[in-house]
């Protein structure tokens, strides 16, 4: 999936000089603005300015970020940039001021050096408000970073003095409106339940059509050409018997079974009676097709659209969505289903006594880990143990490790900001060290995917997906070998790293952490939430 193009509009805080708002000749009723387009990510390594300021980060070339101050003052204003430096980020950023109809260009260093105020120069504004600044990522090297922008308006008769400062630095990428065309919203369905999620996403990606822009009409009789189109989208090649009405429930979950056994997807997962069974009823409940054997669904004589599309999605997850690729031979060497009442101690060990460090705002307890009906929850507290305001959990398989192979989970994120959703392996062997994020999280819409080594540069990468992922539950996975390291978001790749230190195995890993700026801002919202596991599995190539 493409990471979409994000677009943002946020309020700023203006800081007022010595003689405050009321005194300059601004019209406070304009509104300063910080937009950003590409791929944009909170730093967790580069501080802002002062104490509690953030930055942040992209890798997208072209990306721009840019700051509006809205002054509706005619006069010489001096412009500067925080400049975040860290060793490794892009050492020729594009920084353009727009004023008074001129625009002036320079090129910037953030490699090397010292995080610093930089000072652009001194522009003539004209008190129409259409002034800027604007970052650009020009080149494919490094990470483009920006922090904070200032502007002093300063006295038309007497330059050297300031009427105002204005430091526009409230970065706020989660304020982002991000749904696009990654998924439709139907004003007819309900948000947030499993068939708004379905015809969303299948109406999104063309498999499945609504009844217009806006309206999905549910109850309708799904049309044969609708679902034939919809399985030939799913499976290429699939075919749905001929017919002159509609498609009863009992044709879609055996001709849906019979494109799953076809698929070549690995279903080691299921139950070897499930497997070989000759039921396509019983196996199309042990795959999830349909609630159990006795589901309704099975006995409709002619499908709705919603209860289609429903029967359509869950097939897109097992064919499309999770599973290693089926250009190669696999087996599974772990599966947890999460399916009893507690963690299974004997498969997972969950981190005590605190478990934080450095900057976290929360400690990890094992209490902070509950399992029911059917998934794993991470539940996030506000509360003050371990010498942080926040409690988190970790849980790490105790013997299982492996190097190599393919890795998934299928889960949803918890529904507030702040908060770092992760699933990864990480090892150290003989002085040598990796880290592998199959994913850390960000709410609502962000996948961060990276491979750390100790002795070789970062490999990282931020997707947008315009999906709100604590909604519904997505397949995160990874395929990871000797020459590199490939990773996945519904059965389609992200990103791809190269592989020169992780060569020795590590264990499975889910674990949440409360930041301070790099998931967004942390608020009340975030008490209570969750992220919550399906499951997980790993495979190796046979």
């Amino acid at each position: 999936m493409k990471a979409s193009i994000v677009h943002v509009i946020a309020a700023l805080t203006l800081l007022a000089g010595p003689n405050g708002l009321a005194d300059s000749p601004v019209d406070a009723a304009r509104q300063a603005t910080f937009s950003v387009t590409g791929k944009w990510s909170y730093s967790s390594r580069v501080p802002g300015y002062e104490p509690g300021k953030v930055t942040a980060w992209t890798l997208t070339t072209g990306a721009t970020a840019t700051w509006r101050p809205a002054i509706a003052a005619a006069g010489p204003v001096s412009v500067s940039l925080w400049l975040p430096i860290y060793a490794g980020s892009d050492g020729h950023v594009q920084v353009q001021v727009v004023a008074g109809g001129q625009t002036a260009t320079r090129f910037v260093d953030e490699a090397s050096g010292e995080s610093r105020w930089i000072d652009l120069g001194q522009f003539q504004f004209d008190g129409k408000g259409g002034e800027l600044l604007r970052i650009t990522k020009v080149q494919a090297e490094g990470a483009a970073r920006i922090g904070a922008a200032r502007f002093e308006i300063r006295d038309p008769n007497n330059p050297a003095y300031i009427w105002q400062s204005r430091i526009l630095d409230a970065l706020r990428l989660e304020d982002a409106k991000i749904m696009d065309a990654s998924f439709t919203k139907f004003t007819d369905l309900h948000d947030g339940d499993e068939l708004y999620q379905a015809a969303g996403l299948l109406a999104a990606r063309k498999v499945f059509p609504g009844c217009s822009a806006t309206s999905f009409g549910p109850d309708a009789p799904a049309t044969r050409s609708e679902i034939a189109g919809a399985l030939a989208a799913i499976a290429p090649g699939s075919v749905l018997p001929s017919g002159e009405t509609g498609v009863s429930g009992a044709e879609l979950i055996q001709t849906s079974a019979q494109i799953v056994r076809r698929s070549g997807k690995n279903l080691d997962w299921l139950s070897p009676d499930a497997r070989i069974s000759q039921s396509q009823v019983f196996f199309a409940a042990a795959l999830g097709l349909i609630r159990s054997e006795s589901d309704p669904i099975a006995k409709t004589p002619v499908l709705t659209r919603g209860e289609a599309v429903l029967l359509l999605r869950r097939l897109q997850r097992i064919v499309v969505d999770q599973g290693p690729p089926t250009n190669a031979r696999w087996h599974m060497t772990f599966d947890d289903e999460f399916n009893g009442n507690t963690l299974d101690a004997s498969r997972w060990k969950s981190a005590a006594g605190g478990d934080s460090w450095g900057d976290l705002l929360s400690s990890r307890w094992p209490e902070n880990i509950t399992v029911s009906g059917g998934m794993m929850r991470i539940v996030t507290r506000k509360e003050d143990r371990g010498g942080k305001h926040w409690t988190s959990g970790n849980v790490a398989t105790r013997a299982f490790r492996q190097a190599y192979g393919y890795f998934e989970a299928r889960y949803r994120y918890a529904g507030a900001s702040g908060l770092n959703n992760a699933f990864w392996t990480t090892a150290d062997l003989n002085g040598k060290h990796f880290e592998i994020d199959f994913n850390e999280g960000h709410y609502p819409d962000e996948i961060c995917t990276s491979l750390h080594q100790k002795d070789a540069r970062d490999q990282s990468a931020a997707t947008h997906t315009g999906l709100d992922l604590s909604q519904d539950f997505h397949v995160y996975g990874c395929q990871w070998n000797e020459h590199d390291v490939t990773f996945y978001f519904d059965g389609k790749e992200i990103y791809r790293a190269s592989n020169a230190e992780a060569h020795f195995p590590g264990p499975l890993i889910f674990s949440t952490a409360v930041l301070p700026n790099w998931a967004g801002p942390v608020t009340d919202a975030l008490d209570g939430k969750s992220m919550d596991v399906d499951w997980v599995r790993a495979y190796e190539k046979q």
